[in-house]
């Protein structure tokens, strides 16, 4: 049995409950189901990867702790949750993940009536629709200030300029209990991003001091959050969240700035945005897609993604889910491509030349062979087929992202731009801080 099957066999949510993880229904949402535990001290939200469709976890507390399951039990071998890459591990991940598998049906059933009783199934019409009327909204405009966007480095003169009217609301929270309790409407008002699809409010993201929420019913499938559409605009700039956008757009000098929409994808993309992103590139002839994402592996790994999705409509690629700190790439090359190829991969094999030669800075990195950190590469000309097995870190990531740009193939320009920080947020601050 391999990786690929534990993963598929073993129910990461039974899994966590067996481990004495405990269900938090106050803070999860039909997608994302929230877990905490007394001893370790952590909470960890579970969902469906959109790509792969298996169960995934990210720690609350602890950034650098997120996965799959080998990757959730790998971090816990010692009682407690430390990030963990020491490759002899694996053997007891695997010894541990087989000795689940083996328990009696009747003990992996008492997880099942757990997670049954946590989370009772409620029945709903097929119809029902996200309700945006019951939120009694409010153009932000009319208060003097909002505490939630000044404290994230956002003044009025940002969110209240034109190009957000309408698309930054304060809203009274709704939320439903399933258990037949009376709908809780709250009293204090929360700065909300409306997610729309074709003109029509779909849903939203509201916030919190410190968390963020979907309402309930949100559709995220098709519903994203749009900045207004103005004349004379010709890049549209694509990021996973409202609040970095709108940070872009405070960084952006004044003429810049008239060339400028957002649009946001609320996180990991369905399979319905990409579609519905070129759609509006054409209806708005728009000229250049600006990627804006988080300038970390996971944010520039959604560009990777993001491009290969809008590329797949014209040529055969494909990328997969990172996984034990790989992914794999693969594109059939025309005689086009061939010659980009064949440069792409000279830029390959000098960054494996470095890698090779760099000494590890610690002792946790001299577990590792450098070959690990390379790039491996099959390049076949009789196939016509370019195939990759890439670390997931910062800087194969982005080689790999300014290739497939480089292709140009798309009517448009796609374009990345990297924030000097974690992300256009942080440098936001950063500027005011200075």
């Amino acid at each position: 049995m391999n990786w690929t099957d534990l993963i598929r066999d073993i129910n990461l949510q039974e899994y966590v409950v067996s481990a004495g993880y405990k269900y938090m229904p106050k803070k999860s949402t039909p997608k994302w189901k929230v877990y905490s535990n007394e001893v370790t001290d952590d909470v960890i939200t579970i969902f469906r990867h959109s790509d792969s469709g298996n169960l995934c976890y990210k720690n609350l507390r602890e950034e650098s702790d997120k996965g799959n399951i080998v990757n959730f039990v790998m971090n816990r071998l010692g009682g407690f949750v430390r990030p963990n890459t020491n490759k002899d591990d694996y053997i007891r991940v695997a010894e541990i993940l087989k000795e689940y598998l083996n328990l009696s049906d009747d003990q992996k059933c008492i997880y099942r009536q757990q997670i049954s009783k946590d989370e009772p199934v409620v029945e709903k019409n097929a119809d029902e629709q996200f309700d945006y009327a019951q939120f009694n909204s409010q153009n932000i405009t009319s208060v003097k200030s909002v505490d939630y966007l000044t404290n994230r480095g956002i003044g009025k003169s940002v969110y209240a300029a034109p190009i957000f009217a309408g698309r930054i609301v304060l809203v009274n929270p709704v939320w439903d209990f399933s258990d037949g309790r009376q709908t809780k409407v709250e009293t204090e008002s929360r700065v909300g991003f409306p997610l729309t699809y074709e003109d029509r409010v779909v849903g939203l993201e509201i916030r919190y001091p410190d968390r963020k929420f979907f309402a309930q019913h949100t559709n995220r499938e098709q519903g994203m959050w749009y900045s207004n559409f103005r004349r004379n605009v010709s890049i549209l700039c694509v990021g996973e969240s409202p609040i970095d956008c709108i940070s872009h757009y405070a960084l952006s000098n004044d003429s810049y700035k008239k060339k400028l929409c957002y649009l946001a994808t609320m996180g990991q993309p369905s399979n319905c945005h990409y579609d519905i992103v070129l759609d509006y590139v054409k209806v708005h002839e728009i000229k250049k897609v600006l990627l804006i994402n988080d300038n970390d592996e996971a944010g520039q790994f959604f560009n990777v993604r993001f491009i290969c999705n809008i590329l797949k409509r014209i040529i055969t690629i494909s990328v997969t889910p990172p996984s034990l700190g790989r992914f794999e790439f693969e594109m059939a090359m025309s005689n086009y491509t061939q010659t980009k190829c064949k440069s792409f991969l000279k830029i390959v094999d000098s960054y494996n030349e470095k890698i090779a030669g760099e000494c590890p800075s610690d002792e946790s990195e001299s577990l590792f062979p450098n070959g690990e950190k390379q790039i491996k590469h099959l390049y076949s000309l009789e196939n016509k087929k370019l195939s990759l097995s890439l670390p997931y870190s910062v800087e194969p990531i982005n080689m790999l992202c300014n290739f497939l740009i480089g292709l140009n193939l798309t009517k448009f320009k796609l374009s990345v731009q990297h924030s000097e920080g974690k992300d256009w947020n942080e440098d936001l601050k950063n500027k005011q801080g200075n």
